[in-house]
C-alpha cells in the first residue's frame, strides 16, 4: 500500500484542484466572446499595422486609376478607410459566431 489515507486525499484534492483549473482554461479559451474578443484583437492589429504602412508611404492607400469606385470613368481616386473595414470585418466575426450558437443550441435543443 505505502500512502496513508490523508496522503491519498490530499493527492486527490491537488488533482481536483489541477482539472477545474485546466478546464476553466479550456472553456475560456472556446468560449465564443473569448473568441470573438481574440479576433477583433487579431483583425485590429492587422489594420493598425496596414495603417501605419499608409501613414508612412504618404496617406491613405489609394485605389489604382481606373478601378472604378462607382464612377465610370474612374476618375476619382477613392481611399480605403482601414477603420472601416476593421469594424466591418469585427462584426462579420462576431455574427459568424452568434449564428454558429444558435444553430448549435437548435441542433442540442431538437
Amino acid at each position: 500500500m505505502g500512502q496513508d489515507p490523508a496522503s491519498m486525499e490530499r493527492d486527490i484534492e491537488e488533482t481536483r484542484a489541477e482539472l477545474t483549473q485546466t478546464i476553466d482554461a479550456i472553456v475560456d479559451r472556446v468560449s465564443p466572446k473569448r473568441i470573438a474578443q481574440r479576433s477583433i484583437g487579431q483583425v485590429r492589429e492587422r489594420m493598425e499595422s496596414r495603417q501605419s504602412e499608409s501613414v508612412e508611404s504618404g496617406g491613405r492607400l489609394a485605389l489604382p486609376a481606373g478601378s472604378g469606385g462607382g464612377h465610370p470613368s474612374g476618375a476619382y481616386g477613392r481611399t480605403i478607410r482601414w477603420d472601416r473595414v476593421a469594424l466591418v470585418g469585427g462584426a462579420v466575426v462576431v455574427l459568424l459566431l452568434v449564428r454558429r450558437q444558435v444553430r448549435r443550441r437548435k441542433v442540442a435543443a431538437g
